[in-house]
């Protein structure tokens, strides 16, 4: 069977996917089909695995929220919906606030999608690239020139649940209600993100103006 490239890095993607899609990429692999199924089952395992190392990398807090078990059996539905376009599983994650807010096994999380946000915005943060000396320059007066700089208003105290899992602080969650809407600044000071709790009308006024919204 004879496939152009484009097609057969789709069949085989999909095939990573889903173990349903592996029999339309066989007929075009040499070799004996069951082994070639082994293998592509074997590619499959390893690119999941990756997937959700990486996935919790990005969203420790997320994890620690949801739990080890859970999270890790959402990676794999995530992966499915949201694959990889890049080599670098460092790029790979940003649709999880969207997916979070559409999966029905986590619809009744409010915050989740909030927090998510604000995980990606700091896992941004950390792989931004250093200040050019123009940018230290205007952040004297423009903060937000700094790159990685950012502030969310969130419709969930997601500055105060990611600052309790920190580490050296107790995640006493008691004294936090999950669902007071909340700011976040996220900026990074060095080689550390900083993560700012800010009042929400303050934080939506913020937004609104970097966004370059008048209203």
């Amino acid at each position: 069977m004879s496939l152009d490239l484009a097609e057969l890095q789709a069949r085989f993607g999909a095939a990573l996917r889903s173990h349903a899609a592996t029999e339309a990429v066989l007929p075009a692999l040499a070799g004996d089909p069951a082994r070639n199924a082994r293998r592509v089952g074997l590619y499959r395992g390893n690119v999941m695995a990756h997937a959700t190392s990486a996935l919790g990398v990005a969203y420790p807090v997320t994890r620690q929220m949801l739990g080890a078990e859970f999270f890790d059996a959402l990676a794999p539905h995530f992966w499915r919906a949201y694959p990889a376009r890049a080599g670098d599983w460092a790029l790979w994650g940003a649709a999880l606030a969207a997916f979070a807010a559409t999966f029905e096994p986590t619809a009744g999380f409010g915050w989740l999608p909030g927090l998510a946000r604000l995980e990606w915005a700091v896992h941004e943060a950390q792989y931004a690239p250093n200040a050019t000396p123009a940018q230290l320059a205007r952040a004297a007066d423009d903060p937000f020139a700094l790159p990685g700089t950012r502030v969310l208003a969130e419709q969930a105290a997601v500055a105060s649940i990611w600052l309790a899992h920190q580490p050296g602080r107790a995640a006493d969650l008691s004294q936090i209600d999950p669902a007071q809407p909340e700011g976040a600044l996220v900026m990074r000071q060095g080689l550390q993100v900083q993560v700012f709790p800010l009042p929400f009308d303050q934080a939506s006024v913020l937004v609104e103006h970097l966004s370059g919204d008048p209203t």
